[in-house]
């Protein structure tokens, strides 16, 4: 956390959205301490939208065993934090798969990365905001990606 920092600083934009996922992260691993250990690896992320807990887990069965424990989860959070959230909305998303197929590789050997069309526009939109040019223009090709880089 402290590396993102560092690379952030002077840059307010960035300073603000690094600072929000730092937030966000510790939220995430204070939901899982909250949580019994075989449900701890499955609280991919958290965020809070209108006073609501959403909670990331990686499959149906383990969101249904996540449902039946929201008000110790809850409970746990207020105690931390000393903010006591109404509810918890659970959804399910893969987990980012570290295998990826043999010939997804770029020229340079490294795995080709793949971002959604929702994070492309926020880079852009990013680096539209970003008055220097060098990084604007970094952030401009990291949301093109690796196809697209002509």
């Amino acid at each position: 956390m402290k590396r993102i920092r560092n690379i952030t600083a002077g840059l307010p934009g960035l300073e603000r959205v690094a600072e929000r996922a730092i937030a966000l992260e510790q939220l995430a691993e204070l939901t899982r301490e909250a949580v019994p250990e075989p449900m701890r690896p499955h609280v991919l992320a958290c965020a809070v939208r209108n006073r609501t807990l959403i909670l990331f887990t990686d499959n149906a069965a383990w969101a249904s065993q996540l449902r039946f424990i929201q008000p110790a989860i809850l409970d746990a959070i207020a105690d931390r934090t000393g903010h006591r959230l109404d509810s918890v909305r659970l959804k399910v998303q893969q987990a980012a798969s570290s295998e990826r197929p043999a010939d997804s590789s770029s020229q340079s050997g490294k795995p080709d990365r793949e971002i959604s069309e929702r994070s492309r526009a926020l880079i852009e939109s990013a680096a539209d905001g970003i008055s220097d040019p060098e990084l604007a223009a970094a952030l401009q090709r990291l949301a093109r990606g690796p196809d697209q880089d002509a």
